[in-house]
């Protein structure tokens, strides 16, 4: 279960993905699974020294240590599990706002799998995105939902939405 919530495993498997079924998996940035492919990652950065890179740790981090890099210096170690992505600047808004939709699926046994999901999450950033380029150090401000939303007072972290327990 651990698998399912790391970035840098879902990193590298859907890598794998891509490489099979190029035209299928060509819907997600280029994205790299840390420690593994950090070498890769520094090589990448200085072919494409105008392209902005996003750092994510991986494993329930909530939007804590996530950095914008613009250059890696080639000395540069890295040692904890995480995954780069090439940001992207023109992202999908809803009305301005930057959003994440995520959908949930609870099987109890393989007999549920004819069934259709259990909840689909669409969660909004209450901070409204300009569509012009921002600096490094705004764009930090606006790059996660976590950090964006947790300091609001309308916050929830949507578990009193899921519906009750069916025992069937």
């Amino acid at each position: 279960m651990a698998n399912l919530e790391s970035k840098a495993i879902l990193a590298y498997h859907l890598n794998r993905m891509k490489y099979f079924f190029p035209d299928e998996y060509n819907i997600f940035p280029k994205s790299w699974s840390l420690p593994r492919q950090w070498k890769e990652v520094i090589s990448y950065n200085r072919e494409h020294a105008d392209e902005t890179l996003i750092l994510k740790p991986t494993r329930g981090a909530e939007g804590k240590g996530i950095k914008i890099l613009n250059f890696i210096p080639e000395h540069e170690v890295m040692d904890q599990d995480a995954s780069c992505q090439v940001y992207l600047s023109n992202v999908l808004l809803i009305n301005g706002f930057k959003f994440d939709l995520r959908v949930y699926v609870l099987f109890r046994c393989h007999h549920d799998l004819g069934r259709p999901f259990l909840k689909a999450i669409l969660k909004l950033v209450l901070e409204y995105k300009e569509s012009e380029k921002l600096s490094t150090l705004e764009l930090q401000g606006v790059i996660t939902r976590t950090e964006t939303t947790r300091p609001k007072s309308s916050y929830t972290n949507g578990y009193d939405e899921l519906p009750p327990h069916d025992p069937r």
